[in-house]
């Protein structure tokens, strides 16, 4: 309950000191609903309300787990022994990734070669990239690289999971 008090207070605070920072057409008073008119303000406040409400989750699912656990200790650990437990919970966390985190990260979505140039712009036969905007690129594709990565090793264990299953019945 306290991380998950804690975690909550960090994303109210972030949530204000935005609306403080970033106006909306020269308005934006504390107490309006930030989500609604959060994608007027532009994307540099978006990272840190994203790790705010990334942190108040995890602490809220982590509140919850451990809740079943006082309940029933082992049935986290039991659940996840399930191969399709398992897949559906990376689908569905990977669903949810692609619903929120390439979005507001500088991310080339069309298969063309990346070219170094003077503006960010997708052409007929390539992808220009500002020369200033090249740093901000290739660390957005690293962070995607190791959140897919992640995923991937999900399932590989469970691709070598069942091809064990099948050897053990030849």
């Amino acid at each position: 309950m306290a991380k998950v008090r804690e975690a909550i207070s960090a994303l109210l605070a972030t949530a204000h000191d935005v609306a403080e920072t970033h106006t909306v057409d020269g308005v934006w008073t504390a107490g309006e609903p930030i989500l609604e008119e959060i994608s007027t303000v532009g994307l540099d406040p978006l990272p840190r309300l994203e790790v705010a409400c990334a942190t108040a989750a995890r602490a809220i699912s982590d509140m919850v787990i451990a809740g079943w656990e006082r309940r029933d200790p082992g049935r986290e650990e039991r659940r996840r022994q399930s191969w399709t437990v398992r897949l559906e919970d990376e689908m569905r966390d990977m669903a949810s990734w692609l619903d929120r985190e390439p979005q507001g990260r500088p991310l080339p979505r069309v298969d063309r070669p990346l070219t170094v140039g003077t503006t960010t712009a997708v052409r007929a036969d390539h992808v220009e990239i500002a020369a200033e905007d090249v740093e901000q690129v290739q660390e957005s594709i690293s962070l995607t690289l190791d959140r897919l990565e992640a995923h991937r090793a999900v399932f590989d264990q469970v691709i070598d999971e069942l091809r064990r299953r099948q050897a053990e019945l030849s």
